[in-house]
């Protein structure tokens, strides 16, 4: 999966991906070439049979009051390519289009830059063995793949899975060494979200991370610098895929790994190494059953429109929140709507060395763990002064005075690694991204933008509020300008 290269330690590997990297790794999105920061892998493009998804979706599926309540939509209520289509289209599909942002396109799942480094592969049990269809994101359709042998290992009990390829390559050119560390970042979210809408279809779904035997059965499907990021199997309520009507051939613009990387970007193959490493089998806990309590001012939303609707917060000039008074009662809010989003999916294996915060920066500010419960805080400067004293940029530094709200999920790197040993960072920063997701999405509930970011000084803020462990993952929170103009796709 990646090239030979000298193993790094857990604390080696992760102080790489913390601000340090600017010094230590070759980034050339960071470098003095600002073309860099929106440099591609090459393009290709090739001919290619693609079997078009339906195109005419449901709108909406649950209410969030439902989906939190544990109501399942009527079973078989959508085919199966139907399902799918909702699926794919609220995980991968170009979703908004936003005129005033730096990268105008977006997806219901975030990317660094929008470049979007995850393939997906579906696979299905067939009479034949196990059958691999390639989805093309930007067509909205399925490419033939051909079959996996010993596929039936990766499936387990169910009919199919959904694999996100996490291509390290295609954000290298961009991110060098430090790629796969936004990527298995964004695997993660992605992880989070297509559980969530499996659950919301009313499909028996797993994760493949808790078996370590289905992630191995998937090495045949990867190239060098390539890895399982987000994966889940599944079992359809209306049967097996059917594809109506036949294969349209057309041209289809794809990436190709660049030529050089591991010469190029000398610690890249290092690092790849630990995100490629499949980990422990971990016991699979079961769902929640019991209704959790929804905020009567959201139970209304639509969890698709939800999906639709979240945004980065970016416009031309950059990120740039506005302020505006939040309920008395909004933090409580987010935590409810953040809690019971993430008891609608299995958790994963690193999710048990995490510890999520919020640094709530409007009346009574606080930095509150997910029950509410406001935790011990040097004292100091206000703490919307000490998340502005942690920007490295000037410009996003002045920006920062108008936020809601901060998210950032800490880490126990001793107690990862015991459970997950060469897999932990791996399983740490899927768990990351997957929880990032979950309150990126009460967040929207809110009407607040949820805008991911690593690029922080990260020590300075461990410092400053003398968190419980380093920096994994943060996602600032404000509301739009209105000059965010968007339109749905």
């Amino acid at each position: 999966m990646h090239a030979a290269a000298t193993p790094l330690t857990l604390p080696q590997a992760w102080s790489l991906g913390t601000y340090r990297r600017l010094d230590q790794l070759q980034v050339p999105a960071f470098g003095a070439d600002k073309a860099a920061a929106t440099a591609q892998a090459p393009r290709v493009v090739t001919q290619q049979a693609l079997h078009a998804l339906p195109w005419q979706l449901p709108r909406e599926l649950l209410s969030l009051g439902d989906f939190i309540g544990g109501q399942a939509p009527p079973a078989g209520a959508l085919d199966t390519a139907t399902g799918l289509a909702v699926l794919l289209r609220h995980l991968a599909a170009p979703l908004s289009y936003q005129p005033l942002n730096p990268y105008p396109v977006h997806r219901a799942v975030p990317s660094p830059r929008c470049a979007w480094p995850c393939s997906l592969l579906l696979l299905q049990r067939a009479s034949q063995g196990v059958q691999v269809w390639r989805y093309e994101q930007d067509h909205h359709a399925l490419a033939d793949a051909g079959w996996l042998q010993g596929g039936d290992a990766l499936l387990g009990t169910h009919t199919m899975a959904l694999l996100g390829v996490a291509r390290f390559w295609s954000l290298a050119e961009r991110y060098g060494d430090s790629a796969p560390f936004n990527t298995m970042l964004e695997a993660g979210m992605a992880q989070s979200q297509v559980q969530l809408l499996a659950r919301a279809l009313g499909w028996a779904a797993e994760p493949l991370e808790h078996d370590p035997a289905a992630l191995q059965a998937a090495a045949p499907l990867l190239q060098p610098l390539e890895a399982v990021g987000h994966a889940l199997r599944f079992s359809p309520a209306a049967g097996p895929l059917q594809l109506n009507g036949p294969a349209v051939r057309t041209a289809v613009a794809g990436h190709q790994p660049g030529a050089g990387l591991l010469q190029r970007f000398t610690q890249l193959g290092a690092l790849a190494a630990p995100f490629a490493a499949v980990g422990p089998a971990a016991e699979l806990p079961p769902l929640a059953t019991a209704a959790l309590p929804v905020p009567a001012a959201h139970r209304g939303h639509g969890l698709l429109a939800l999906m639709r609707d979240r945004r980065s917060g970016n416009d031309r000039p950059g990120l740039a929140p506005r302020l505006a008074p939040q309920a008395a009662d909004a933090a409580a809010q987010l935590l409810a709507l953040w809690r019971g989003i993430a008891a609608q999916r299995h958790t994963l294996p690193g999710e048990a060395s995490l510890q999520p915060l919020l640094l709530w920066l409007q009346d009574r500010p606080a930095l509150l763990d997910l029950h509410g419960r406001a935790q011990p805080v040097p004292a100091g400067a206000p703490l919307a002064q000490r998340l502005q004293d942690a920007m490295p940029s000037p410009r996003v530094r002045h920006t920062a005075a108008a936020m809601t709200c901060h998210a950032l999920w800490c880490v126990d790197l001793a107690d990862a690694e015991a459970r997950h040993g060469a897999a932990a960072l791996r399983r740490l920063h899927l768990a990351a991204g997957a929880q990032a997701q979950d309150f990126s999405l009460a967040a929207t509930a809110l009407g607040l933008f949820a805008r991911p970011l690593r690029m922080l000084r990260e020590q300075r803020l461990e410092a400053d509020l003398a968190l419980p462990g380093p920096i994994a993952y943060q996602v600032m929170c404000g509301q739009d300008r209105s000059t965010n103009t968007r339109w749905e796709l």
